[in-house]
């Protein structure tokens, strides 16, 4: 008599092994090692996944609560949210709990309108204080007392905002640009330095400028500065203009203008000295006798240097 044989499933022996020894996937405790401590299976788990210690897996819930108290908790390999049951509590006790989550939920809200009141408020102040040097301290005065407050709340802090737009606009980038296009002609020429290029293999090949790195701090200094140097410019070049007015738009403009070209030439400056750089054998700075530290600022001389000393320009 023939006995047909029954094949058993995979998943089934591994759970019958796992039944046999059970590990905790935390702390790789078997029930050897303490076998007072409580199971649990919280999840979908299966094999030797789905066992974990309770007091493990709470202090584990816990570690993951201090990154987000309201998130939910689940397992890492199957994602099925974790049933936490509390023993229940009196009413006021019940009445302070839904205080504190209140209260953990309003107070970033809080806190960023805050921090929103405070940046419009010191806006609104530095536009008040950029129409006084601008227009004059008795008529900047007169203007605000005159203006309709739904106005200046509005308008103020526009101020600001447009001064640190007008200080990312690099326009003296655009116009170097144009005349190291245009230095081909015999009217530039003079003017701006020809294109920088190296021979490589008996070639010409023209070498790209590097971009200038914008930093944040030096636009945002540099955007609200400008009405005060502009008015230093004004009162130093243009005193015997009688308009507040006209001399800050005047000193603005010159100390835009002066910068701009300070910025071009040392930039155009930079660009030509990177063709001529190159880099020493090693015998040759060894027999003249260079130091190490000249040698570093040789290195250094057409990188970051550079774009650091063009950027100190407000």
């Amino acid at each position: 008599m023939a006995v047909n044989s029954v094949e058993i499933p995979q998943d089934i022996i591994q759970d019958e092994m796992s039944e046999e020894i059970r590990t905790c996937w935390i702390c790789f405790g078997t029930d050897d090692d303490n076998p007072r401590l409580p199971w649990v299976q919280p999840c979908r788990c299966r094999g030797s996944g789905k066992w974990v210690h309770q007091t493990c897996l709470l202090l584990w819930v816990d570690e993951k609560k201090k990154e987000n108290r309201t998130a939910k908790i689940t397992c890492p390999q199957c994602k099925v949210e974790y049933i936490i049951i509390f023993p229940k509590c009196d009413a006021l006790m019940s009445l302070i709990q839904v205080m504190d989550d209140f209260v953990y939920k309003i107070c970033p809200v809080v806190a960023a309108g805050a921090t929103v009141g405070i940046i419009f408020w010191a806006a609104s102040s530095y536009g008040a204080f950029t129409i006084l040097q601008i227009f004059g301290e008795e008529e900047g005065l007169s203007m605000l007392e005159h203006t309709d407050p739904l106005a200046l709340l509005l308008f103020l802090p526009v101020i600001p905002t447009a001064l640190i737009i007008m200080k990312m606009v690099r326009w003296e980038d655009y116009l170097l640009t144009f005349l190291r296009r245009g230095s081909k002609y015999p009217v530039l020429r003079h003017i701006l330095p020809s294109v920088a290029y190296s021979d490589v293999m008996g070639q010409r090949v023209d070498i790209v400028p590097q971009p200038s790195d914008i930093c944040s701090t030096r636009v945002f200094v540099g955007g609200l500065v400008l009405p005060t140097i502009a008015k230093i410019f004004g009162d130093v070049f243009f005193h015997t203009e009688s308009s507040c007015l006209k001399k800050c738009i005047l000193g603005g403009l010159s100390f835009i203008a002066i910068k701009g070209v300070l910025k071009m030439y040392y930039k155009q400056k930079t660009y030509i000295q990177q063709s001529q750089r190159r880099v020493l054998n090693h015998h040759e700075h060894s027999t003249q006798g260079m130091s190490q530290s000249q040698i570093g600022k040789t290195n250094n001389r057409g990188s970051s240097a550079p774009a650091l000393a063009a950027d100190s320009l407000c």
